[in-house]
Formats: C-alpha cells, structure tokens, sequence
C-alpha cells in the first residue's frame, strides 16, 4: 500500500516474516499472493468461519464490510511508532510467520509452538500473532486447534491460502476487539507533537536579549498542560550532537533547493501571523479537569472509531467517528478535529465503494462559524452546495455525489486543522506533510476524473488500482453510475490542488531527517503524476535527488572523518548501500523513476533482471521513441550519476553510464564512409564516464560483486556476419549444381512466369561441414571516441549448434572493424544464423541482431523551443538480416602426396604425347571415393577408379598430356565424396601441372576444291611450316572406311615451308544442310592426320589452327543428288555412236522429285555442234539412298579431245531448259580422244 494513500488510515499493516528452513522463492512466492489474493477480506465470507460467537468487532455485524491488509516485510522504525495509536495503520497489528510444516503432526505441533513463542518474543506490540505452515502436499489435515496449514504454496488459484488468511483474520478480529476493549478503557491519548515553533522562537529571543526578570537567563520549557499530553519529542532545541546516523545528518537539509518555500511563501503557506500570538484557552492551569476528561473521551472514541473501521464495521466507525470528532471540535481540540474528520472522509470513501447507501454527517458541511478560533478558518470555500439530490438519483447516488461536492473544501479544512496548534504543541511536521499529500492526493485523483467519485476513482482510492481513463465505462454498481459535475466545488481544481500541495514542501528549518524529507518529496512528486503535471514532478524529483546526493556526500564525509580516512576511500561492502540490496534497488528504482519523467530510457541491469543462462534470451529493440532534448537527458543524467557515485552504487553507476552512452550514441547503423552526426558528448567527456566505468568495475570486483553489469548502448553493434571461403583443399561442390550445369538448363524465357518457383530470389545456404574449423568474420561497429574491450563473441542459431573459441578483441574507437571468428559445428541439420552474443567488459552477454544495411531513425519534428517531440510517428524499422547455414556430416579430405613428374614440371613437343602418375593420401577419418577427375584442357586426361580410398591409405592416378600451344598451367580437379551416405556434396582437390610445348609444324591456308580425277572427293591443299629447331620428317594420311592410307611422306628443313596436296573422299554418305561451319570442319579435320618424327620422339600435328574459307563449305557438304559420268568402255571413233553412263545417288533422307540429266559436250576452239543424239533425259524420283543409271549414246562429229560433263536439276516443267540451271549438281569433266 501506498504510504500517502488516501485511505491509508484503513489498512491494517501485516509483516510476514520467515521463521526457520523456508526457501527464499517459497517466502516471496506466499508474499505476492497474499499481496494479490488476500489483500481484500470480506465480512461475507467470515460469517461461516465466525458461527454464533458473537463479539464487538464480528463481522456479523456488518456484512457489507471487508478487512484490507497490507503485506510488508519489514517492521516499522521506533519513531514510527509514536504516533501510535493517532495513527493506528503505521503500527504492526498483525505479524504472520511463514514455516515449513513437518511430515507429521508432531513435527508440525512443535515447529508452530517454537514460531509462536519466536513472534511472542519479538514483537510484543502486535495485537495477533499467526503461524503458516506451508504443506507441499495436497493430502494432509485441515487447519485444526491454534496450528493453520497451508497445502500447494507454490500453486496460484488454490484456495488453501484464501482459508488459511479467513482463519487469520477471524482471530485477529477477535484479539482486536480485546484491544479496542483495552483502548477504550484508557483515560486519554497523547498527542504525537512537538513544542511550537513560534513558541521556540521567542524563547531564543529572550535567550539572546537576556531579558530582566528570567531569573536563570534561561527560558522556560513549555509543558503539556496535563501530564499525559506531553509531547514525544523535546521541545527544546539543543547543540545538535556530532551526528552519527543517516538520519541525523542536518548537513544534506541545507542544500540549496529550487522548492524551499521562502520567507513570504512560509508565511503564505504555514502558520499566519495570527498564530504567533498564542491562545490561553488551550494550554495552562486555566484548563478544568471536566474539560480534559472530555477531550481524553473524544480522542479515545476517535481511535475506538478507527479501529472500528479497521476491523471493517465502518457504520460503527462513522457513528463514533462523527460523535467524537463533534466532541473535540467542541472544545477545541484541532489535532484530532483533523483527525476524526479524515478517517470520516475515509470512512464514507469506504461506504461509496462498497455501494454502501449512507448518509453525509452535518460535521463533513463547510458551514464553520466565522468567529471560530481556528487559525486560517476564514480563508476556506464556506458555500454549501444548491442541491441536494438530482431527479433519478438513489440515495446512494446523491450521498456520494453530496461527497463529492463538499469534499474540496473539507480537505481545506482538515489541512488548516493539521497545521493548527494545541496550546504549545504543534502536530509533527512529517505527520503534518504526509497528511497533505494524502488529501491533496484525494482531490487530484477526482480532479484527473473531472470531479467524480465513480468506481474507478473510489477503486484507486482504496487498493491503489490502476487508474482507468476518464471515457471509459465505470464499473456497473446497484444504483446505477453517480457522477458529479466536471468541475469540483469550491476550489477543487488543479490550480487549487496545487497550492494545497505547495504548503507540503518541506523547509530546511523544519526540522525532519533527510529520508523523511525525500519520502515527502517523492510524495509529492506522485501528486503531481496523477494531476498529469509531468514538469512540476520533474522538476520535485530533481530537488529530491539534489538533496539525496548532498546528504549521500555528507555521510560520506563524516564517515571518513570518524576513521580518519579520505573521503574517496570510504567505500566498503559493511557500511555501504552495496551491503544492502533492498536500499540498492530502492536507488535503482528512483532513478529509473526519475529517468522515466525525462523521457530518458534506461538500460536495463542484470540486478534488476536476476536473469539466468536457462532463461530464454529476448532480443533487444532495435529503435525507442524517445522524445525531449537529448541536452536537458544528459544533463539529468549526470546528476543521477552523481547521485549513485555518492551511493555508492556500482549498479547504478554503470547503468546510469550506459544510458548515458547510449543516449549520446547516434542509435544508427552507420555508414562505412561518413560519420553519423549527432554525438551529445565530447571525446574528453566519453573518455571520462569511459574511465569512470572502468573503475567502478574494479571497485565492483574488489567488493565481490558478480552482478554489476548493464546492457550495451549500441543496439546495431553487429553489421555483418559472412564466412571467409574456405581452402581450395576443402572446398565443396554442390552436385546438383552441376548436373544442371551438364544438362544445360536454361532459364526461363518468360519474364513472369507465376508457376514457377523463385529460387533466385531465395537467400543461398552456406554450408558447413560436421567437425571443422571454419572463420566467421562478424563485422562490428563502435560509433563513440572510446575503444570497447569485448571479451567473447558467441553465435546465436536456430537449429544446429556452432561452438566458438573464446577470443578477447578490442574494438577501436570509431569504426567498423572485422573480426575472424573460429567456429566449429557440432551437429548435422538446417540453422539460420540470426544474431550474436557479446560480452562486452562491463556490460551483460547481450543479443544483437544483424543489420548489414545503414539506417538512421526519422529526425523528430519539435515545436517552438521547447524540444518536445509533436506528432512523431514511429519511422521505417531498420532491416535485419540472417544467414542460413546447412551443416553436413563430416567430409573426407584427399591431398597430393607426389607425381612422376620432375619439380611437377612438364616439358613436350607440340603434338606429342607423355603420361605421368600422381599419387593422392586421405588424410581424414572419413573413408572417400574419387567419383570424377576433371582436367582444365582437352590436350590432358585422366583415368581413375571409383574404388575407396580409405582412411591414411593411397590411390595412383594415371595421366596422359598432348602437347599443344599455351599449356603452360594446367590444373587437374579431382572430385571427391563420401563412401557411405548422401552424396549431395563433393570436395575438390586441385592439382596444378605446369608443361611447356615446344612448337614443331604448323598448318595453315586451307584450301578446299571438288577433285578432277575422282568422283565425289575434294581436292585439299594447305602449307606446312616447321617451327622447330631442327629437320622433321612428315607423313600425311586420310581416313577413308575407317582406314589411314599415307598420302604423302617428306622431310622439311627447319623453318622451310611446303604446299601439301591431298585428295580426301566424301566421307557423308548423306546430304545435311543443318551443319554448321565450325561442324563441317571439325568433321573435316577428323580424316586428315599429319604425323611428325624426330628422332625417337613423334607426334600428331594439330590442325585445329586451320580455318575454312567461304567457297570451301558447299563442297564439304556436296550436292543432295550425287552424279558422275563413266566414259565410253571402247574407242571412239568419228561418226560411231558411243555409250555414256550418268550415275545418280539421292543423298537426302527424302524422295526427289523428277530430274532433269543433261550432257554437256564440249571441244576447244569449235563453237559448231560437236555430237549428235539425245544429250538430256528426264528421270523418275529417286527413292532415299537410291541409286541408278542412265545410258546416253552420242556420235561424235570432229576428232580431237572431247571433254564431256553432265548434269542434273529438278525438273521444272513449263520452264525453258537452260544449259545452267538453278540448283544444278555437275559431275566432273570426261575427256574422250576421237581419233
């Protein structure tokens, strides 16, 4: 519960302690659910519980009525409890042991006898005192005798914890009722006060004047006026003593302060000029005995009345509330006036969230006599409200709505009456300070509802429920909703709140401890939360850590005096808030409270997460929406650091220092040529926090604090993250890549295509082998002036594991740097590498996803000179990448262990041809097969087995090399796999063959002719050059029906040259005009060889330099329809008819149509007809492949050499028939000699 919660005054205060072996989780996990489910009792459910015992306090009595417990942990201080029983809900009334039950009831009986005397012991003061014994089991007995078992402790939703609380708070009730009994029966109560400063004041002034008449010099004390109304502090001011406690420090008070009242704001705010005058009704010999008899009356029914409300019969508590608060407002009593009228303000608050119909007390109405001896009286809103009641209003709608109306003004005057005076004694100023802040926090919560008491508001009021927005729908109630006007009555506003508020600041001369005077502070400050009025709570909190820092310094300093020490060396783990983890939480809270107001996000600490390595990791944010002046954040940030520094708190200063970094980081992935601008720091200034960092972590270390680390500032540390290819040795080839690549399959033609899949779009796995070190290289960035230390870098996978070895790196200042990691793979299986843990010194194991591209968020756009961010939308996110990874089982390695050859070097002539061996060892534990050897040139091949080469042993490679031009380096890649198991991935092994070719001869000028003495062949001609040093003999073949027959055999000089003639036959039996150039002559090439000798040395000239000209191509693809001409078997003769025979040969794969034949006869020198007969025929379609003859018989007319040629075309019909026709084929010339 809230200590400045309105209705603070009716909860009752419970410790729950541990008593004997209780796990630390098991107490704290009992402490949240009681906070959670047992807060709020109801009468209801005691009725069963009670029966028909029936006793002052029973909640029989008032079914409507509910117990509400506050669970603490720890016990209030000694000064708290002197202003019991004023203010009965600061004192422990119930305390409730946590124990561990026993395996029988023995066990258990003598374990609640030992913790009942332990809590009898230890604290008297309390009205009941209870044991829990916690039962993990679900099967043991019910709760009997004075022994309450708790079964399942760890399990929320059970009921046992419910029971157990509802048997508690039967019997609390029950020994409550003995202490109102006891209560009652006491004469009167004293006031919690101290002497009135007024009062003090004089005194020191007749001190100082040294009056006549004060026969000591010295002035009197002032007294109660009865014995039991003495107050509980000194009235007189002595020389303060060397201080010796936090709390008696005077120093930190004096700090300057931007809040302290001044001298007119005191006299506004405080006690007015008429208080200096003192009255003598209220204090003095002239006070009668009936009049203290009824003033002792009135205070007890005003604590009977409290207790009444306590204990949840709240219609009891009103009635003697309102006549006992009538009583002391009767003869002047103020203190308790205020009193009674605040927990009469608390208890109908009660009444109204309960729906409990009520009716408002005349007392609550602001119509106080004008002539009242109430100082400030008549500065109050005395008007009353126009009406009473609304049409349609229940009588509980108008009761709550009347509330609300007179509310404002009641609270005024409960404030004036606090801050009155009972004779010479005045309340104590924390009590005076806390009970403003509560009221005023009453106002302002219906203030930030506009004036209502709806369930909503009365639901924060009472439990601290989190408050709902104005526009939402209240919670439905029996009488249907009640609301007020917008604006409160009287001067309820905020304006009013806030002047109300103004007179609770503290004075330097007030005269409370330092923690009191913060707890004010940041009571005020929460005021200010709820009125919304987030610059005025900043400006409160500023002061409170102003204040704390001041007062932090001057322990320090007092400390260190005390045992002559300087004060940089005071620090230590006994008499530091470091030995107290609560008080360092409560700093770091603070802070992270005040950082919030400024709109400052801190990082988060690992004290504040108590995170474990079993926990999963959540990644951080990579952007925040922060908005103000990032000057105005540093600047607060500076002092919250000076504030941990005087701590000291190593967890708040390196919290505190990574925020501040990161606040002055850019909070962008930079780009890696230009520097991001906007660095709040300078370099002198992140050198300093860097050192401070660095120091403090020593100081951590020295103290045996494991936990002081915070998160990193840079959420974009990681930039990128690739693997370094690995050695040609290891490298691995993926063989459905090229079974695609041999197949060759194309792309796809369409520029869209909808059914196809995108796999160039897919991101390509890297993959990684089982068991072998592979480099990582992780690209990260410092964008501050000061070197980062890192001491490990992990990566973060989905799927398969990837050890990395540990390695420390320091990441300069201002830069983007590479790091090489070495990762070795631990499993087989698909992972995505999607970020990666680092440890940076200083700084927890932090995730940080990877962003490879530069990215900056939105500037922020600002209004006026207020640097307030207005209208800001959250930008484009920064985009992360990831790197998929496919681990494959362990893979063989196969390396070079010798070759036949000389240093691995070659030497060959052109055309020549050598064979050399190479050796290979598996070098792995992995058995491997050789599926392939692939050489980078045709002139160099391999033969291999596909046998296993198992592990250390090795394989021979046989190779044979053909000489050619530019073979200087060549490279064998021998292709490798597994013996067992998938085959998906090869490695290869490169092994680089240097040779040199010296040149022999050289063929060039290709010439191609039809041939004059044979029937379809051509006649070849090309030149042959030798290039060698020294003669060479050449022999030329053909190949004809798969037979070489040597065409031609010489000897050529060195560097001489020689025209070759060959006749080659028509080695295609069937026409193709489908051929391509590059394929005629290759086909070509095939039936010439050129062979060469030196000495004991011979090779194959290679002609793959020579090129074929235009005319030759139609030759080497010849004519679709074959023809020759046989000559005449006999003589012939002048005048004799002589037989010719024209051989026809379809060379398609088609049938001709009908062909036209035609002889040309020819004589040189005679243009006359030379022959006579029939010189053309028309013959019949030839079949495909078909053969056949036609006779022609001609007589020739002259003597001499008759030269005979034929032809044959397709026959065009209708067509004049020329001597040449289109698409003719002509057979070769026949010479025929005519004697």
């Amino acid at each position: 519960m809230d200590r400045f919660s309105p209705a603070a005054a009716a909860h009752i205060r419970v410790l729950v302690l541990p008593i004997g072996q209780v796990e630390r989780n098991v107490y704290v996990k009992v402490l949240r659910r009681l906070q959670t489910e047992a807060s709020v009792i109801y009468h209801s459910t005691l009725s069963a519980l009670v029966g028909s015992d029936d006793f002052a306090l029973s909640p029989t009595r008032f079914e409507q009525g509910c117990l509400l417990f506050d669970y603490t942990s720890s016990a209030p201080g000694e000064r708290v409890l002197q202003y019991s029983p004023y203010e009965l809900s600061r004192e422990t009334l119930l305390v409730i042991g946590i124990a561990s039950a026993g395996s029988s009831r023995d066990s258990n009986e003598k374990t609640f006898t030992a913790a009942t005397e332990h809590l009898r012991e230890k604290h008297s003061r309390a009205v009941h005192r209870q044991v829990l014994l916690l039962h993990d089991g679900g099967d043991v007995e019910d709760s009997s005798g004075s022994d309450i078992v708790v079964t399942q402790p760890r399990e929320e939703g059970t009921l046992s914890l419910q029971n157990a609380m509802n048997l508690v708070a039967v019997r609390f009730l029950r020994e409550l009722t003995t202490y109102a009994q006891a209560m009652q029966a006491s004469p009167s109560i004293p006031t919690p006060g101290q002497a009135s400063r007024t009062l003090q004041r004089m005194s020191w002034l007749r001190d100082a004047d040294g009056r006549p008449g004060s026969g000591s010099g010295f002035g009197t004390p002032l007294g109660s006026p009865t014995g039991e109304d003495a107050p509980s502090r000194s009235t007189s001011r002595s020389r303060a003593s060397p201080a010796t406690s936090f709390d008696q420090i005077a120093g930190a008070n004096a700090a300057p302060s931007g809040l302290s009242r001044s001298d007119s704001s005191s006299k506004k705010h405080g006690r007015t000029a008429s208080q200096d005058r003192i009255a003598l009704n209220g204090f003095g010999p002239g006070l009668s005995q009936e009049k203290i008899k009824k003033r002792g009356r009135a205070r007890v029914g005003i604590v009977s009345g409290t207790i009444y409300m306590l204990a949840g019969l709240w219609s009891e508590a009103l009635q003697q509330l309102v006549e006992h608060t009538t009583q002391a407002r009767s003869i002047n009593d103020p203190l308790w006036h205020a009193k009674g009228l605040e927990n009469i303000i608390v208890c109908l608050t009660l009444h109204a969230w309960q729906s409990v119909e009520f009716q408002l007390p005349p007392i609550c109405y602001p119509a106080v006599d004008r002539n009242t001896s109430v100082p400030g009286a008549h500065r109050f809103s005395l008007s009353l409200p126009t009406s009473s009641s609304r049409a349609g209003d229940t009588a509980e709608s108008g009761s709550v709505r009347r509330l609300a109306g007179v509310l404002p003004d009641l609270v005024k005057q409960v404030v004036m009456l606090y801050r009155s005076n009972e004779g010479s004694t005045e309340l104590d100023t924390l009590l005076l300070h806390e009970a403003t802040i509560r009221l005023t926090k009453l106002l302002a919560l219906m203030s930030s509802h506009g004036g209502q008491l709806d369930q909503p508001v009365l639901a924060q009021i009472v439990s601290d429920s989190p408050p709902s927005r104005p526009g939402e729908t209240s919670r439905s109630r029996p009488s249907g909703k009640v609301t007020t006007s917008s604006h409160m009555p009287g001067s309820g506003s905020n304006i009013a709140v806030v002047e109300l508020l103004g007179a609770a600041l503290p004075n330097n001369d007030d005269g409370i401890s330092t923690s009191d005077h913060l707890v004010i502070l940041a009571g005020i400050a929460s005021v200010y939360s709820t009125l919304g009025m987030q610059r005025k709570k900043a400006i409160t909190m500023k002061e409170l850590v102003v204040r704390l820092t001041a007062a932090l310094n001057h322990a320090r300093k007092l400390g260190a005096a005390e045992m002559g020490i300087h004060p940089a060396a005071s620090l230590s783990a006994e008499t530091g808030i470091v030995a107290s983890p609560q008080e360092s939480r409560s700093i770091l809270n603070m802070v992270a409270e005040i950082a919030r107001v400024y709109g400052i996000d801190l990082v988060d600490s690992v004290l504040l997460q108590q995170s474990t390595e079993d926990e999963p990791t959540n990644l951080p944010a990579l952007s925040s929406s922060n908005s103000g002046s990032n000057a105005i954040k540093i600047a607060t940030l500076k002092e919250l650091l000076a504030l941990c520094e005087a701590a000291p708190d190593p967890h708040g200063i390196l919290r505190v220092l990574a925020s501040c970094l990161r606040l002055a980081s850019p909070k962008s992935a930079v780009d890696l040529s230009t520097r991001s601008e906007g660095i709040e720091l300078s370099p002198e200034e992140q050198s300093r926090l860097a050192n401070t960092m660095s120091r403090t972590m020593g100081v951590a270390r020295h103290l045996g604090l494991q936990d002081t680390q915070v998160d990193y500032w840079d959420s974009y540390m990681l930039r990128g993250l690739t693997f370094a290819p690995i050695s040609m040795q290891r490298t691995l080839i993926d063989r459905q890549k090229m079974v695609r690549a041999a197949t060759g399959t194309g792309a796809n033609p369409l520029l869209y295509d909808p059914n196809s899949s995108r796999q160039a779009t897919a991101q390509e796995s890297i993959v990684l082998v089982q068991d072998e070190i592979v480099a990582c290289l992780v690209t990260l960035q410092n964008t501050l002036d000061v070197a980062i230390e890192i001491e490990w870098i992990q990566l973060i996978t989905d799927g398969a594991a990837l050890n990395v070895e540990p390695r420390a790196v320091q990441l300069p200042a201002a830069c983007l740097q590479q790091i090489a990691l070495q990762v070795r793979p631990t499993a087989t299986g698909k992972a995505v590498a999607k970020a990666c843990k680092i440890k940076v010194i200083g700084c927890r194991a932090q995730d940080f996803l990877l962003t490879q591209v530069p990215w900056a968020p939105p500037k922020s756009l600002l209004t006026k000179a207020s640097q307030t961010a207005a209208g800001v939308t959250e930008g484009s996110m920064p985009t992360t990448s990831t790197a998929p990874l496919d681990v494959i089982a362990s893979m063989p390695t196969i390396e070079l262990e010798s070759t036949s050859l000389q240093e691995n070097t070659l030497g060959i002539l052109e055309g020549e041809s050598q064979s050399f061996e190479i050796t290979v060892r598996n070098t792995s534990n992995v058995d491997a097969t050789i599926s392939e050897a692939v050489c980078t040139s045709t002139c160099l091949k391999v033969t291999h087995t596909d046998e296993m080469v198992a592990v250390g042993s090795t394989t021979l490679l046989r190779a044979e090399l053909v000489g050619e031009t530019d073979i200087s380096t060549l490279r064998i890649d021998i292709i490798y796999s597994r013996a067992s198991g998938s085959d998906t991935y090869a490695r290869l092994l490169s092994i680089p063959i240097h040779a040199t070719a010296s040149a022999t001869l050289q063929a060039q000028d290709l010439e191609i002719k039809p041939s004059s003495t044979t029937d379809e062949a051509f006649s070849v001609s090309f030149t042959l050059t030798n290039n060698h040093r020294s003669d060479m003999t050449y022999t030329c073949s053909t190949l004809h029906d798969s037979t070489w027959t040597d065409d031609s055999f010489a000897v050529l000089p060195t560097a001489q040259t020689r025209r070759v003639h060959l006749i080659v036959p028509q080695w295609a039996s069937t026409y193709s005009t489908d051929a391509t150039p590059a394929e005629l002559l290759s086909q070509f090439l095939t039936h010439i060889r050129v062979q060469w000798t030196l000495g004991s040395r011979s090779g194959i000239t290679s002609l793959i330099s020579l090129s074929l000209p235009p005319s030759a191509i139609q030759h080497l693809r010849g004519d679709s329809v074959a023809i020759s001409l046989r000559p005449p078997t006999g003589i012939s003769s002048q005048g004799d008819f002589q037989t010719m025979v024209v051989k026809l040969r379809n060379r398609t794969i088609a049938p001709t149509g009908a062909l036209y034949i035609q002889l040309h006869p020819h004589m040189s020198g005679v243009d006359s007809p030379v022959v006579v007969g029939s010189l053309a025929r028309l013959v019949p379609a030839l079949k495909p492949g078909e053969e056949r003859e036609v006779e022609f018989s001609i007589c020739p007319l002259l003597g001499g050499a008759l030269e005979v040629r034929a032809s044959v075309r397709p026959a065009r019909p209708g067509r004049v028939v020329k001597e040449v026709g289109d698409g003719a084929s002509w057979s070769r010339v026949v010479e025929v000699q005519v004697p």
